[in-house]
């Protein structure tokens, strides 16, 4: 999807989906949501039609909570070993939470979860293109004609073979 983001956001944007989900026209949710068909459009198309899931963090990650916890003992002056024992997470954990954003002085809890929750986020411009290749033997000659080898012997052989009968 290029061009300008979709005006749609929020419960606006569930509304839609679950009218969607219902098989309402596009034209008809368009008009109960005071929105225009193209902008409509623009937002099953970015997904294929296909509502998205809601997010949700893994048990393993830090939660905000925690990222609190390890905010405020770094301003008391705790050790990361202090912090990371009453949070019973491994010392790794904490010492490279707070030096991943901005180390001792600058650590605060809202920012650090802000940045790791987006920092999850891919977008398609960073993936990088897949290339098809057709034609294998300019990547690994050796291999193909290991391969091919077997089977144009077999395939020669199996002509001799039904020429004779």
């Amino acid at each position: 999807m290029t061009g300008r983001p979709p005006k749609i956001k929020g419960a606006l944007r569930e509304e839609l989906w679950r009218r969607y989900k219902t098989g309402e026209t596009i034209l008809g949710i368009g008009r109960a949501l005071g929105q225009r068909q193209t902008t409509i459009h623009r937002v099953l198309q970015a997904t294929g039609g296909i509502a998205p899931t809601r997010r949700s963090r893994s048990s393993r990650v830090l939660s905000f909570g925690e990222r609190e916890e390890i905010s405020r003992g770094v301003a008391a002056g705790y050790t990361f070993r202090a912090i990371a024992r009453s949070l019973h997470r491994a010392v790794s954990t904490v010492s490279q939470e707070v030096g991943r954003h901005g180390g001792r002085p600058l650590y605060r809890a809202a920012p650090a979860d802000w940045a790791a929750w987006n920092s999850c986020k891919t977008s398609t411009a960073a993936l990088p293109e897949l290339t098809v290749m057709t034609d294998s033997t300019e990547f690994c000659p050796v291999y193909v004609n290991w391969v091919t080898a077997p089977v144009r012997s077999v395939v020669e052989n199996g002509r001799q073979n039904s020429a004779s009968v």
